[in-house]
């Protein structure tokens, strides 16, 4: 499904975006490029920030994150489906957007063979899946120059190189992944990617092709310092545990400037919210269950099958 039509489905262009790296470079690509309206915040765990005019959790569409309710749209790549007729039932809402589902089926019980099981699920992160989805709509997304090195002075007043390439592949460790030890499952699904034939995801695989194995882990950290002390980020990859301030409803300071700094790095500005409100509710990892799916407002699988009791993350109760 074009993302045109997609949006076109869901009668909305209000966005709810994840608070990490993947998820901010992706709501700057859907506002910029499909008019898309940034109206709220998810941590991935317990908590979604909505804009006040915003009267159910189940109306925006979700970017970067997996919303349970069949009726409720998102666009992600956390999920795979627990087995085929999972994957069946999720592609029959007509809701969700998710390479394992849509592009190249993942199960997490490997019932479509070893070469369609949790360890061969997409890599990458939403922003990468949505260049593709793009060009399928005649767009060609554009960055900064991918290897142009940019000096920010950051909040502990230390001076950080990076440059566009290296926070674009940060997305969920797309870089990381490809240089490391999912190189070949990697290769695969940046195979997949160049079938859309968009020109963004040739220069970001020329760009890691030309960043050196031996460095993998220097990348990682190097971008991982940048965020959480000069960016004030509580995750390496990113990401913001919390964003408003103390009276629960504006953003904090750290997230406009982080907003602006990775704007200025990437070359494309996006406008957010000024009021939020949060809707909290409760991050539980167990198994997969029929229970614990039929409660979940938002899930995915974590980690392997090896780990079945630890494997399925899950958000309950959000009001």
């Amino acid at each position: 499904m074009r993302l045109s039509e997609f949006f076109n489905r869901a009668g909305t262009k209000k966005i709810v975006i994840n608070s990490d790296i993947d998820g901010f470079l992706s709501g700057m690509i859907l506002q910029k490029y499909y008019d898309c309206e940034i109206v709220g915040f998810s941590n991935s765990k317990e908590s979604i920030w909505l804009t006040p005019d915003i009267e159910s959790v189940r109306i925006p569409v979700y970017i970067d994150i997996f919303i349970n309710s069949p009726e409720t749209y998102c666009i992600d790549q956390h999920i795979v489906a627990y087995d085929n007729n999972h994957i069946n039932r999720l592609l029959a809402y007509g809701t969700k957007l998710n390479p394992n589902l849509n592009v190249s089926r993942r199960t997490f019980i490997g019932d479509l063979g070893e070469n369609a099981n949790y360890y061969r699920k997409y890599p990458f992160g939403t922003v990468h899946f949505l260049i593709a989805l793009m060009k399928e709509d005649g767009i060609e997304v554009e960055f900064n120059d991918l290897t142009r090195t940019y000096t920010i002075t950051g909040s502990d007043f230390q001076r950080y190189n990076t440059c566009p390439g290296q926070i674009i592949l940060r997305a969920d460790d797309a870089l990381y992944s490809s240089l490391g030890p999912y190189e070949n499952n990697a290769n695969e699904w940046w195979r997949i990617l160049s079938q859309y034939n968009s020109e963004m995801i040739r220069r970001l695989i020329q760009y890691k092709n030309s960043c050196s194995r031996n460095l993998n882990r220097q990348y990682k950290n190097s971008i991982g310092e940048f965020f959480q002390r000069g960016l004030n980020c509580d995750g390496k990859d990113g990401a913001f545990d919390t964003i408003t301030n103390t009276d629960g409803r504006t953003l904090q300071t750290r997230i406009v400037e982080y907003n602006r700094i990775i704007n200025e790095i990437i070359g494309i500005n996006m406008e957010l919210p000024n009021e939020i409100v949060e809707h909290r509710g409760v991050a539980r990892r167990s198994n997969y269950n029929a229970t614990n799916i039929n409660n979940a407002f938002t899930y995915a699988f974590v980690c392997g099958p090896t780990k079945p009791g630890d494997a399925f993350s899950f958000t309950i109760d959000i009001n």
